[in-house]
Order: C-alpha cells, then structure tokens, then sequence
C-alpha cells in the first residue's frame, strides 16, 4: 500500500485519512497530516480532500488544503472542479479562497 493511503475496504470504498479528515471538518487532524507530507490531491475514491471539505462547506479545511498547494482545478470522477461542490450558504467563505488562491 502507498504511503499515505488507507483503504477502509477495497471494492466498496476507496480513502484517504486526509479525504475523511476534509469531509468531517477536521482542521487539526488535517493539518498534522499535510505536515507529515501526504498528498493533497491524491483521489482514490474520485475525489480530492477539497472536493470533500467543499461539500462539507468547511471553509478552514478548504483554506488550509489551499496553502498546502492543494490543485483548485482538479477533476472528480464526475468531472466536477471542487469549487463546483461549493453550492450550500456554508461554503461561501470557500468560494472567496478560491477567488483569492487565483488572484495570487
């Protein structure tokens, strides 16, 4: 198994520690994870961990996943960038990061 990869069961469901940790809105268990260098977009399961924290709507976790470099334009299975999954009132503190990581 990579490093860095977590398989909770092979045919039904795909993961990563940090995919969950985006999509429950774990900002600490986020951060020691990209410190100890795992990948910010490594998508086993078809998604990133910024598509997950944004259809979490988790701002935090979208903003920290930026600053690790994390790909703002990268595809899902579905074809969808992660700023599409940014459709609840939550994530629009997610939107505006998006809008920032492009303007830098």
């Amino acid at each position: 198994v990579p490093a860095g990869l977590w398989s909770l069961e092979y045919k039904r469901e795909l993961t990563t520690p940090l995919c969950l940790a985006a999509r429950s809105g774990h900002t600490t268990c986020l951060r020691h994870l990209l410190r100890r260098r795992a990948d910010p977009d490594l998508a086993p399961g078809g998604r990133a961990p910024l598509h997950e924290a944004c259809l979490g709507g988790h701002t935090d976790c979208v903003e920290l996943l930026l600053e690790y470099k994390a790909d703002p334009n990268l595809r899902s299975d579905e074809g969808l960038a992660p700023l599409h999954l940014c459709t609840t009132q939550d994530s629009l503190g997610a939107v505006a990061n998006f809008i920032a990581c492009q303007l830098q």
